[in-house]
């Protein structure tokens, strides 16, 4: 975890909110919460899961201390970049080495897919992701962000992979006819198909787009 000061203008994909799959909040006494998943649950952290470094990330992006917080949103990407959204800015609080986990129903609930799930199951674990899309085709991903400019680029996988659409294939078998799919902090991919959110599988690092440069931010 690293101690870099939040500021604005993530150079990458802005984080994308959507009912079903909900997101994590930081609450004014420090505590972490995924809101808005499986029909409003709110799966809380506690004990070793309470994030309390994870927490100041978050509140030093807003500027204010710790103890002075109110309950705020964030994400963790792919790159385990904690973004912040505040309006149309989003802002990078830091990196998190560690796991966002739960314990839900007393069990560990968390963005790693459990030993065993196998890409085409259904998938059972928290659906806290960046969005990006699986082109129709099946042989393309992309995401559209937006730059400093304030004009909006769509980003394709096939840009900056070699052979991209061999893996893509691997997981739009999956996802006929393309559509949303998300990643997590984890590095796991997986997205809606009929009712049900299937995984299909765990994303390399030489695979998939370039970290972000963020050390100059």
């Amino acid at each position: 975890m690293s101690d870099e000061q939040g500021s604005s203008g993530y150079p990458w994909l802005q984080p994308v909110v959507h009912k079903s799959n909900g997101r994590y909040r930081i609450t004014a006494d420090g505590i972490t919460e995924i809101v808005g998943w499986d029909d409003g649950v709110k799966t809380l952290g506690s004990g070793e899961t309470a994030h309390l470094g994870l927490a100041a990330l978050v509140a030093r992006a807003t500027g204010v201390g710790l103890e002075d917080m109110r309950a705020t949103y964030f994400y963790v990407n792919e790159w385990r970049h904690v973004l912040v959204k505040k309006g149309r800015t989003t802002s990078f609080a830091g990196r998190w080495d560690g796991a966002v986990t739960f314990i839900r129903d007393g069990e560990p609930f968390g963005p790693e897919a459990p030993r065993g799930l196998q890409p085409g199951e259904v998938w059972p674990c928290s659906r806290v992701g960046m969005r990006y899309t699986l082109a129709s085709s099946g042989r393309d991903v992309y995401g559209k962000r937006q730059g400093l400019d304030g004009v909006e680029r769509v980003e394709r996988l096939s840009s900056y992979v070699p052979g991209a659409d061999a893996w893509v294939a691997t997981w739009s078998r999956h996802k006929p006819g393309g559509g949303a799919v998300y990643i997590n902090e984890a590095r796991e991919l997986f997205g809606p198909v009929g009712d049900f959110y299937v995984y299909f599988g765990y994303v390399p690092l030489d695979v998939w787009f370039p970290e972000p440069d963020v050390e100059s931010e």
